[in-house]
């Protein structure tokens, strides 16, 4: 059976509003965090892709039966960034329609464990019913169907509403006039503010909004509005808040806390090392301990900003503070983390037809090694490196050429970063457009060749960096850390030990529960078994992972001692299994024949 290709929680938004913008443009985009080696391309949608009564199918959720959309007449051209594994669900990432919409979904999140067993998310488990909404489909249903940021907002409450969501979200829908934040919390809670334009947001992976005025809301059809029209909340908000006993309430003010009544209750450092590495990036600041730890949503500036600060922030390495980035998840993480798989931003001009908003930048591919593109919403066609399929890696794509950048990169990432910073700044500068977006022949135009002058400077790039990263594995050896997952974090300090010259890419492991053990696989960096190894490669676990461990080679049971608190393993093989000895039988015999032996004596007395 097919698992869904659940996200990461790694994701970081960014807004910022016109005032704070040196051109008086709005910025708002994300990096895409998930995972290396997943094919993310740009794709052109014609009106009519989808037929009217055409049943868009959420194939996402494996398990049960995924979120259905019935499209109410033919649809809407758009283009967007898009996910290649298609038997996974659409994943519509981020793009514009015919209309102007655009959008920009989404930033995974979940709620507190108390709210969910109040309003659970709806996930298709009870068979009578469909899984609710989710970050695969939203973008596909709302591009197609909507024409204003509006609209899109009315859609999504609305389905949410009737079928329910099966996880939690934030997302932004904009046009040329407005923009609007959504939270969406539980099966049915959400909240959406409609952005200011004085302010500045950073919001990676959980839920941001603050305290909103229950003053004088007004009960329309599908939710609550505030007058002014700023505020929209489902209707049920606070009572699932103080049904589950999380609601964070003033009543002088009358105002509810959103993110502290439905977010979990720490918010966990690789969240809080995003927010405030960010914040602190965009406020100049060489520290962050004077930063508010609550994480604050709407904040302001000092400062004005352009796309080249934006494009900074989503590469951004915790280069400005005094300290290292790790990329495994803790008080360290950046947002220019190596699990980034494509990064873009909205430029929006208000001078611009309602049709044609703005410019979308995109890196497609990690945004450390690659540049920033524009794309435009009325453009006629994109070149094939941008638009290839290909789920293994070939240079003939944009997205597989920049990871192979990234691969060879972390081995030694000061000199070759220099040669990647050389590049990209003049590159990148090259690349900066006016936001006034002009007609299709003009626009398709000059992405098309910004696009193909991108690629081929970075195919020059390439065939740099890989003469220097061949140089480096015959002279040096390597150590890979264990890329874990919360599954199995108990081997966060596990690693691999490579020797010069024994191979001719740089190694990792992977690991999976089988029977009785632990199935380990060496790979090469994009995901390929090793074949014919110069040397062998030495595994090493932390003594407090593994219970008794053991291998069996030739039939014969090795057992594995410990060796400075660690436990290793020397091979040449691609793969290997290794045992764990029983955890509980010799413990309760222990317990048994003492217990025995009291009884015994107790007896003979």
């Amino acid at each position: 059976m097919k698992k869904r290709l659940a996200r990461k929680y790694s994701c970081t938004g960014v807004i910022i509003g016109k005032n704070l913008c040196k051109h008086h443009t709005t910025l708002f985009g994300r990096s895409e965090d998930l995972e290396v080696n997943h094919n993310k391309i740009y794709a052109l949608h014609p009106a009519g892709t989808y037929q009217k009564g055409h049943v868009l199918k959420d194939e996402s959720i494996a398990e049960h039966r995924g979120y259905e959309y019935i499209m109410p007449f033919d649809s809407y051209s758009y283009s967007s960034i898009q996910d290649t594994t298609m038997e996974y669900g659409i994943f519509d990432e981020a793009g514009f329609n015919e209309h102007g919409l655009m959008v920009d979904m989404t930033v995974s999140a979940t709620c507190n464990q108390a709210t969910r067993v109040i309003d659970p998310y709806v996930d298709g488990s009870n068979p009578s019913s469909l899984a609710g909404i989710n970050e695969a489909i939203m973008a596909t249903v709302v591009l197609t169907s909507c024409k204003t940021a509006k609209e899109a907002i009315d859609l999504l409450c609305r389905q949410i509403n009737l079928h329910g969501a099966s996880e939690g979200n934030s997302l932004v829908v904009a046009d040329r006039d407005e923009l609007y934040y959504m939270e969406i919390y539980t099966g049915h809670q959400y909240a959406v503010l409609k952005y200011p334009e004085d302010c500045f947001s950073i919001f990676p992976n959980t839920y941001f909004l603050n305290e909103v005025c229950m003053n004088n809301l007004i009960e329309k059809e599908e939710y609550l509005e505030s007058e002014d029209g700023k505020w929209i909340l489902s209707k049920q908000i606070l009572r699932v808040a103080k049904d589950a006993h999380t609601l964070v309430f003033n009543p002088t003010t009358n105002e509810m806390n959103l993110a502290q009544s439905y977010r979990p209750f720490k918010i966990n450092d690789g969240v809080k090392s995003r927010y405030l590495s960010g914040v602190s990036f965009l406020l100049k600041q060489h520290d962050y301990k004077n930063l508010d730890e609550t994480c604050p949503f709407l904040l302001t500036s000092p400062y004005q900003y352009d796309v080249n600060d934006v494009f900074s922030l989503l590469r951004n390495r915790f280069e400005h503070l005094p300290m290292t980035a790790s990329d495994l998840k803790g008080k360290r993480y950046p947002i220019g983390n190596r699990e980034a798989l494509e990064a873009h931003v909205f430029e929006v001009s208000k001078e611009n037809e309602k049709e044609t908003p703005g410019v979308l930048y995109v890196a497609l591919g990690s945004p450390i090694t690659s540049v920033f593109v524009p794309y435009y919403p009325n453009q006629t066609s994109v070149i094939e490196p941008a638009r290839n399929q290909s789920n293994t890696y070939t240079k003939d794509s944009v997205y597989w050429l920049n990871m192979a950048m990234l691969h060879m990169v972390e081995t030694s990432r000061v000199p070759m970063m220099q040669l990647v910073d050389e590049t990209l700044t003049k590159l990148q500068k090259e690349n900066i457009v006016s936001p006034i977006v002009k007609d299709r022949l003009t626009s398709t135009k000059t992405n098309q060749t910004l696009a193909r002058n991108s690629y081929h400077q970075q195919l020059d790039l390439y065939e740099k960096l890989q003469d220097y990263y061949q140089q480096h594995l015959k002279s040096h050896n390597l150590k890979s850390d264990y890329s874990y997952r919360r599954t199995d974090k108990k081997f966060a300090k596990s690693y691999l030990l490579q020797k010069a010259n024994s191979y001719d890419s740089h190694l990792h492991f992977e690991m999976q529960q089988v029977k009785d053990g632990y199935l380990i696989e060496i790979k090469d960096p994009f995901g390929n078994l090793v074949e014919n190894l110069r040397h062998p490669v030495t595994i090493c676990f932390s003594k407090k992972s593994l219970y008794h461990p053991y291998i069996k080679q030739h039939g014969e049971k090795i057992v594995l001692k410990p060796q400075e608190n660690m436990y290793q393993i020397t091979t040449k093989d691609p793969t290997i299994i290794v045992y764990e000895g029983a955890k509980k039988l010799p413990y309760v015999l222990g317990a048994g024949a003492i217990l025995a032996g009291y009884f015994l004596n107790r007896k003979k007395k």
